[in-house]
């Protein structure tokens, strides 16, 4: 959920295609089935290979490397009690109360992969979006609200630092 952004119900579903994880559709809504995707890694910072090292697994071993398939509406408390079970993660929700980050949720790394694909690598709503596996309204109402006056500047400002840049490549000879 963390490397890839996956809804809990489809972790049982993936497989790995030429370097990223194949995500059979199966969110549902008004508009019928979400659509097959190829999703990369968006590695968090200080895990960088964890999406290869995934990878890796779900080569060698295959379905076994996958949690059993069932109810899809149940995925979510299912990995919510896995996860429960570990201290680490119990830490996590814990140092997030005490510092007043709010409460993590299941679908927290889901929104981190969100964050981490905004905020670290700098990617576009559609490109995000189409990883992720909704449309781009869907993703600029539940993750635009991360953009700030300030990051809104140093987002301009980077671009045009990316564009001076770029010129200036180009008009040096050789």
């Amino acid at each position: 959920m963390v490397a890839f952004g996956l809804r809990p119900a489809e972790i049982p579903l993936v497989r790995p295609e030429n370097g990223a994880l194949r995500v059979p559709g199966v969110k549902r809504n008004a508009s019928g089935k979400s659509q097959d995707r190829l999703v990369q890694s968006l590695d968090p910072v200080g895990a960088e290979g964890l999406g290869d090292e995934l990878l890796a697994i779900l080569e060698e071993r295959g379905e076994e490397a996958l949690p059993h398939r069932t109810v899809a509406a149940f995925w979510g408390t299912r990995m919510r009690d896995q996860l429960m079970k570990l201290p680490e993660w119990r830490a996590v929700i814990e140092e997030a109360r005490l510092t007043g980050q709010g409460k993590i949720v299941v679908y927290s790394a889901r929104h981190g992969f969100a964050y981490r694909g905004t905020m670290t690598y700098g990617l576009m709503p559609r490109v995000l979006a189409q990883l992720m596996g909704h449309t781009v309204i869907v993703h600029n109402q539940k993750y635009g609200c991360w953009v700030s006056e300030e990051g809104v500047a140093a987002a301009v400002q980077a671009a045009v630092a990316r564009l001076k840049e770029r010129k200036l490549h180009q008009a040096t000879p050789g």
